[in-house]
């Protein structure tokens, strides 16, 4: 299980940088919906570290309020 979370995290890393990359570069961006499904997954690790990393998304208060959710909910599905 553990290994699970570790590649989706890792492959959530990579998407962010991916987004961050496209947005500097104006180009089309990977949509909120699909960062916040892979952070439900299991990545939610990854794309927090990934935001601080690479400063990114994190003055958009919407998308932190739904990662913050996506983290307690993580957080609790790992506790029960």
């Amino acid at each position: 299980m553990a290994v699970r979370f570790l590649i989706i995290s890792l492959f959530t890393f990579a998407v962010f940088w991916l987004d961050k990359r496209a947005a500097v570069a104006g180009l089309q961006r990977v949509p909120e919906i699909t960062l916040w499904v892979l952070c439900a997954s299991g990545g939610v690790w990854g794309g927090w570290i990934a935001m601080f990393v690479f400063r990114h998304k994190i003055k958009k208060v919407s998308f932190c309020i739904v990662m913050g959710l996506i983290t307690v909910v993580h957080c609790y599905i790992m506790m029960i």
